[in-house]
């Protein structure tokens, strides 16, 4: 191979008919395939798990918008119901006091 080949495809063309050369170089060249190969798949791996982290915090954001919905109309109608009794006791006091007058 020329010492100056500057990637795999200019030493295969340079390398005579020596079988051995051959076998390291496309060996070179495999591992360096595989190694990409199992990059590629540890990046789609990790996007997916971003992916779905996404979602599920998404999600769970939801379902704390919902349930502080729900708190708050709870809430919301605590206060009316007190104060359909604060009148009603008012209501009543005023009628006994009207009674003993």
């Amino acid at each position: 191979a020329r010492p100056d080949a500057d990637d795999t495809l200019t030493q295969i063309l340079w390398l005579q008919n020596d079988e051995e050369a051959l076998k390291n170089v496309f060996r070179f060249g495999r591992r360096l395939q595989d190694g990409g190969f199992i990059a590629e798949q540890a990046q789609a791996r990790a996007e997916a798990e971003a992916k779905a982290r996404a979602k599920a915090q998404a999600e769970a954001e939801e379902k704390a918008k919902a349930a502080e919905a729900e708190l708050k109309a709870a809430l919301e109608e605590a206060e009316a119901v007190k104060a359909m009794a604060v009148e009603s006791a008012k209501a009543e006091a005023e009628a006994k006091v009207e009674a003993l007058a």
